[in-house]
């Protein structure tokens, strides 16, 4: 396929023949996949890996069908022409591979879905801490340099307060425990 509406014909066409890999049951990857294939009302067969690199083997060599990744994992066979990119499956297209739409692009909105990284503290942690704490990730995160970074990984950096970061934890908790409950994914 060399489009989603590509992609979701072919599947509709040979429901549970096509597959797709993800680094383990119930990691962000395989969540992904599963709000994808529903979104498209499709059927996906999941075959979950151990990690990104296996899995990532399994789709140069063509033993797998399509990966829901990060992209860090994928960008250089991604930049080298070894694998297609069909879809952003966050909220904003990304600057490494602009081309490539998002879901809601293409019909599928409500099928988003983020990875993202951060700092945390344990609980307790005095607020004068926390707050300086924050101000070193701001000054860090603002530097050219280390922005630069992540653009080559295909990421932007962000920084956000402690309130933000937690409500950001907090809404995805409530998303995904959702997902897990409605399509009855249990830990392999």
């Amino acid at each position: 396929a060399r489009s989603v509406a590509e992609l979701v014909a072919l599947a509709k066409a040979r429901p549970g023949e096509l597959n797709f890999g993800s680094s383990g049951i119930g990691s962000s990857n395989h969540l992904a996949g599963a709000v994808f294939a529903a979104t498209a009302g499709v059927e996906l067969t999941h075959i979950p890996y151990r990690g990104n690199a296996d899995m990532v083997n399994d789709l140069v060599a063509g033993r797998l069908h399509m990966v829901f990744s990060g992209l860090p994992p994928v960008l250089p066979l991604v930049q080298a022409g070894a694998l297609r990119p069909l879809l952003v499956c966050g909220p904003a297209r990304v600057a490494a591979i602009a081309e490539t739409p998002t879901v809601a692009e293409v019909g599928l909105a409500g099928a988003e879905a983020i990875s993202f990284y951060g700092v945390v503290a344990p609980a307790g942690t005095p607020a004068p801490v926390l707050a300086r704490l924050e101000q070193a990730l701001r000054v860090v995160l603002g530097r050219e340099d280390v922005r630069a970074i992540y653009r080559n990984l295909g990421s932007e950096a962000q920084a956000a307060s402690p309130a933000e970061f937690s409500a950001l934890i907090a809404s995805e908790r409530a998303k995904w425990s959702g997902v897990i409950r409605r399509y009855g994914i249990k830990p392999g």
